[in-house]
């Protein structure tokens, strides 16, 4: 599917990198380069993967804000609320990379250069540290989840309101569970959906659904719950 493509090439972006500096720093310490030296070249190197993984999310979600729409609202592709809101999810993954990801990804390479340990015991170390950080890596997958469902919502929105102001009825939307998954509660620590509580009817379509799968819900990105629309008044459904 596309998101476990994208997926595949997250972690197929990082698998090399991680390879690279994993042997630049062993050379590094065995070269006797400085701290500052070696903070140095992380830093650049961060930065490479951060630049990769960026250019790499927007593609993607421009993408999945684009499948979001399926053939129904496809109309509404290049409208300003569209775009716009998937301009605010790419600025959103860029500043989860930038804030999370890479500074977390910092602090474990800054912690491991510092030197102590054998050329072996590193490269040992980095290994199992710089592996940890894969599935996380391809986590970043479920921001094109998000894309695919808030891109769809802002269509939406902007669909119904146009059928209010020529007084059409509204198109209902179905919030669906996946019969095989293991659903999610609610978390009201957090704030968060369960997707059980949503799956309904919603007479009102978008305007009325307080999030969308994989948004503000316990299971995040992890969401297999989807949306259907009814152009008949609830007879009939297609998945939206």
């Amino acid at each position: 599917t596309f998101l476990n493509g994208y997926q595949k090439e997250l972690v197929a972006a990082y698998d090399p990198w991680m390879e690279d500096i994993r042997q630049t720093i062993v050379r590094a310490q065995g070269e006797g380069w400085t701290q500052g030296r070696i903070k140095a070249m992380v830093d650049a190197k961060l930065q490479d993967l951060e630049s990769q993984l960026i250019v790499l999310g927007r593609g993607k979600i421009f993408e999945a804000g684009k499948l979001g729409l399926g053939t129904r609202l496809a109309h509404r592709a290049n409208s300003p609320g569209v775009l716009r809101q998937i301009a605010q999810l790419q600025a959103r993954n860029d500043q989860f990379l930038a804030e999370s990801l890479i500074p977390d990804l910092r602090a474990m390479l800054y912690g491991q250069a510092k030197g102590g340990l054998t050329k072996e015991a590193l490269a040992e170390a980095l290994t199992q540290s710089l592996t940890g950080f894969r599935s996380r890596v391809g986590s970043y997958s479920g921001g094109a989840t998000v894309a695919i469902f808030e891109t769809q919502t802002r269509a939406g929105i902007d669909e119904n309101a146009e059928r209010k102001a020529k007084g059409e009825s509204l198109i209902p939307v179905r919030w669906v569970l996946d019969p095989n998954a293991v659903h999610c509660k609610d978390d009201p620590k957090y704030g968060r959906f369960g997707c059980p509580s949503l799956a309904r009817v919603y007479k009102a379509g978008w305007d009325e659904m307080p999030t969308v799968p994989a948004g503000n819900v316990s299971c995040l990105g992890n969401c297999r719950c989807h949306l259907e629309l009814s152009e008949d008044g609830g007879r009939t459904w297609e998945i939206a």
